[in-house]
């Protein structure tokens, strides 16, 4: 069980919650054991990703979204509930999700690029490989300096990454 979590007011952009469930459908084709939660904080702001979102995911019913927001205990019961909290953001402040699933004994797989990695290490975590590129933001939360960079992920080694993980 694979869990993504993300907040509109943070940048779905940023935090590449589609490129989350990009990695998912490739490691995983149906028919799977598999499941895929996707837990989205304000995303009725963001009607474009929504619908992008539900586009991609399209008929699978191994992969559940949850919308809005829960009581603290109930967040760290869905954490609980899976086993792998998967980040493939551009970019990272800190990654407290992905500190508390690591609390948990989640295993935490997540770009190896950005705030995270103050914790995070390939002794502890699966790091996904990256590249850099400028910063665009299409939903205009994010605004860096001129000349700043975030990372793109290598979606194929990320799929290979939960696959290696499900053996």
């Amino acid at each position: 069980r694979v869990l993504a979590m993300a907040d509109g007011r943070s940048s779905f952009f940023r935090k590449n919650v589609l490129a989350a469930a990009r990695i998912y459908a490739r490691a995983f084709p149906p028919p799977n054991d598999s499941r895929l939660t996707i837990k989205l904080r304000n995303v009725a702001e963001f009607p474009d990703f929504q619908q992008k979102l539900r586009y991609l995911i399209g008929d699978r019913n191994d992969i559940d979204i949850i919308e809005g927001t829960i009581p603290s205990e109930q967040k760290w019961d869905l954490i609980a509930s899976h086993d792998i909290m998967l980040s493939t953001h551009r970019a990272e402040g800190y990654g407290l999700h992905l500190a508390e699933a690591m609390s948990l004994g989640l295993c935490a797989v997540a770009t190896g690029w950005s705030g995270n990695t103050q914790f995070m290490n390939p002794e502890n975590s699966a790091l996904l490989p990256y590249s850099l590129e400028d910063v665009i933001d299409p939903y205009d939360i994010y605004d860096p300096p001129n000349g700043s960079q975030w990372a793109r992920i290598d979606e194929d080694a990320g799929a290979q990454v939960l696959r290696d993980l499900d053996n």
